[in-house]
């Protein structure tokens, strides 16, 4: 949903930086974002062990829809669910739907594309990203509105019926903010979503980085806003992933301006956050998934970076393309480690897809298996298509 030609235009109205000294540790009480040692080279990052992938949705067989972006997916019980969003004209442009798929065998055979929310054109609104979740054994999702591109109103809830095979509208549980993963259930009984937050009615853009908060398991109640960042724009798409560890939990934003994208952390749930010095974690500016998978491995997936060394090994900075959105990655943090050490690919040019372009990722496990979805673009082909990538969890584990 987030327009490549827009990105340059943007930076004029955005700080370089626009956080006050004070606010900024780095300490890194929870994690620290790389380990001592070079980060690596995008040639020296491999695939986990057991890797596959494919195609899931592919719009240049749906001529119709000219514009898909933003997967998702999620599982309810064993069934794998994969969303997306649609626009019949281009991006943000006349009609929007949002559209998914569902699996019975994880992921080896697809039901047809189902309608999950439809908005007319009327009012010029429009459904965007979505995220689902289960909650109170039942599958819910979050969705996106936005008033106009790029205009945020609200997050909505939407519950699933199984015997109907279909999605009901309950209603908008935060306003002026665009959830960018699954809700996460913490040990206080309350979900938290990361997302980005318009902090005036009516402003064009999500810009500051934000997590909402449920009412314990009530979903449907309205969820508390809290703001990780005071600076009204910290990006125009301030798109944020989480990880939640207990009672800590680091969050990483989306820069345009940099190939260092902000970080943040909490020690008290999301309650408050405080920015955390980046001069190690490398980024192109896109969208990131962020998590802790069952045997406790933290993960940031993101779109790897090409770039150079120096003599001594370091980074040079000035040979540093973030801007290219080829190469999809994970880093991950083991159990017991203090910061990112491993990383790995999860979709470039070279893999059975063989896409131009993957970004956007959202992460699942399920089963002893991760599952990334992402938006794919062939280098030979105009429309964009939702892809998949799975592999088994002791791959990063080291085990296999």
């Amino acid at each position: 949903m987030r327009r490549f030609f827009l990105v340059w235009g943007v930076l004029l109205l955005i700080s370089r930086a626009c956080f006050s000294q004070e606010n900024i540790r780095d300490s890194h009480e929870f994690l620290r974002l790389w380990i001592d040692s070079p980060f690596p080279l995008k040639s020296e990052v491999k695939f986990p062990e057991g890797c596959s992938h494919c195609v899931v949705q592919d719009g240049n067989k749906e001529p119709d829809y000219k514009f898909l972006h933003e997967t998702a997916i999620g599982f309810w019980d064993n069934e794998l669910f994969y969303g997306w969003y649609n626009n019949l004209e281009k991006e943000l442009v006349g009609k929007t739907v949002q559209r998914a798929r569902h699996s019975l065998d994880f992921g080896f055979t697809w039901s047809e594309p189902e309608i999950v929310m439809d908005k007319g054109t009327e009012q010029g609104q429009m459904y965007v990203g979505l995220q689902f979740f289960t909650a109170n054994d039942t599958l819910f999702l979050l969705s996106n509105l936005e008033n106009g591109a790029e205009r945020p109103v609200h997050c909505l809830l939407a519950q699933y019926d199984r015997q109907t095979r279909s999605w009901k509208e309950i209603n908008a549980i935060a306003d002026r903010f665009l959830s960018m993963q699954a809700p996460v259930l913490n040990d206080k009984g309350d979900y938290i979503v990361s997302g980005s937050y318009a902090p005036k009615p009516g402003q064009t853009f999500a810009s500051t980085p934000a997590v909402a908060i449920s009412q314990g398991g009530d979903v449907d109640k309205p969820w508390r806003i809290i703001r990780m960042d005071a600076n009204d724009n910290v990006n125009a798409f301030a798109e944020t992933g989480i990880i939640v560890d207990g009672k800590n939990a680091l969050a990483v934003t989306r820069r345009e301006d940099s190939p260092f994208p902000n970080f943040y952390e909490s020690d008290d749930y999301g309650e408050t956050w405080r920015v955390i010095e980046n001069k190690t974690f490398l980024a192109v500016h896109s969208k990131f998934a962020a998590g802790m998978f069952s045997d406790g491995i933290r993960y940031i997936a993101f779109n790897y970076p090409t770039f150079k060394r120096n003599a001594d090994g370091s980074v040079d900075l000035d040979s540093i393309d973030f801007s290219s959105r080829d190469s999809l990655a994970i880093a991950i943090a083991r159990p017991g480690e203090d910061a990112f050490s491993h990383m790995y690919m999860v979709s470039d040019p070279s893999t059975t897809n063989k896409l131009a372009v993957s970004h956007y990722p959202c992460v699942v496990e399920h089963d002893g298996w991760v599952y990334v979805s992402y938006t794919g673009v062939f280098a030979d082909k105009p429309l964009r298509v939702g892809a998949l990538t799975k592999f088994p969890l002791k791959s990063l584990e080291g085990r296999l």
